[in-house]
């Protein structure tokens, strides 16, 4: 439920300094060191802002099997995730238990915010967005929210892509620990039926599992569009970008510029601006182009129709053709095919 903010006053740097916000940050590296795309001052994002760097343990896949990856519905996805390093098999595998030493390290804030070591974060931007949410949401009100994606599988649901940030209320994240729900999950993704599930889809199946849906918000973006213009997608209406594939110069550049805006800056928006700009999309609504963190007005099973419609165009372009016979995906160039992945008809 929506507060009645009407009144509040927004119009100086003050009213984004009396309302004390705790945050705690995890941050997902790869072994066997952290490194980060720039550097980003946390202390600016919140009055109290709790870091762990978590790594996952250097590995290998000693039951690497393709044939356990989830079924996917085209056959871009199957050769993404056949794509995947052990390491980054490794870093899936043990992203709950991750969350626990979180919540262990910092029980008590107010927000939680997962992140990637090339997620570009503006602290600023993330600070307004905090103390706004807490005006805009009720007490009691939970939030898992981000930019929101469907799973490319036959039977899709969605998750978060938590490339672009992924912000959690504190109640939320403790009743998912509080319930047994996420020691139960841990321990699935990490030797049961989930450990060959990318770890977004996990934290959204463990979330659902307690009647928690992800929201979409406009502010994080998950995806790095190839050949569109960096400052199309990752501009000053963002908290946080997943800078997958920027260089570590042009990332710091995207935070100094949105860093030069500042508090004084946010502060000066007007109050109906930044109530829009901090709402989360209405529960299941998605963009007509998953690739762009917007809020949409497409149903789960529009989005996932015209996501499948696109995708299939894409792989026909890329030399993929569905070999009707065998009910295979091949490519000629590449001399292969993909069997048990959904014809272009279902």
């Amino acid at each position: 439920m929506m507060q009645d903010v009407r009144h509040a006053n927004i119009s100086s740097a003050a009213w984004l300094r009396q309302r004390p916000i705790t945050l705690a940050v995890m941050v997902l590296t790869g072994p066997p060191t952290y490194s980060s795309k720039a550097t980003i001052d946390w202390a600016a994002a919140a009055y109290s802002v709790g870091l762990l760097y978590y790594s996952s343990d250097d590995c290998h896949m000693e039951d690497r099997n393709n044939s356990k990856f989830p079924m996917m519905h085209n056959p871009l996805s199957r050769y993404w995730i056949e794509q995947k390093s052990d390491n980054w098999w490794c870093a899936q595998r043990t992203h709950l238990r991750g969350l626990k030493r979180l919540l262990a390290a910092f029980p008590g804030s107010d927000w939680y915010l997962l992140a990637d070591a090339d997620t570009l974060v503006f602290p600023h931007a993330l600070r307004v967005l905090l103390v706004a949410l807490d005006y805009l949401l009720s007490a009691t009100e939970e939030l898992f929210t981000g930019h929101i994606q469907l799973t490319p599988v036959k039977h899709s649901t969605a998750y978060i892509g938590s490339g672009g940030g992924c912000l959690i209320r504190g109640g939320t994240l403790r009743r998912l620990n509080s319930s047994g729900v996420l020691g139960s999950f841990m321990a699935r993704q990490r030797a049961g039926d989930l450990r060959w599930q990318p770890l977004d889809w996990t934290l959204a199946e463990a979330m659902n599992s307690i009647g928690i849906k992800p929201r979409g918000h406009a502010a994080f973006q998950h995806m790095s569009p190839d050949n569109w213009p960096r400052d199309s997608w990752c501009d000053t209406s963002r908290v946080a970008c997943h800078l997958e594939k920027a260089s570590k110069q042009e990332a710091e550049a995207i935070l100094a510029l949105q860093s030069s805006m500042g508090l004084a800056a946010w502060a000066a928006k007007t109050e109906s601006a930044v109530w829009k700009w901090a709402q989360p999309c209405r529960l299941g609504t998605y963009s007509r182009d998953w690739r762009i963190s917007e809020c949409g007005d497409m149903s789960e099973s529009q989005a996932k129709a015209t996501f499948q419609k696109r995708i299939w165009r894409y792989a026909r372009e890329l030399g993929w053709r569905w070999d009707s016979p065998s009910g295979r995906w091949c490519n000629d160039e590449h001399h292969f095919c993909y069997g048990n992945i959904s014809s272009p008809r279902e």
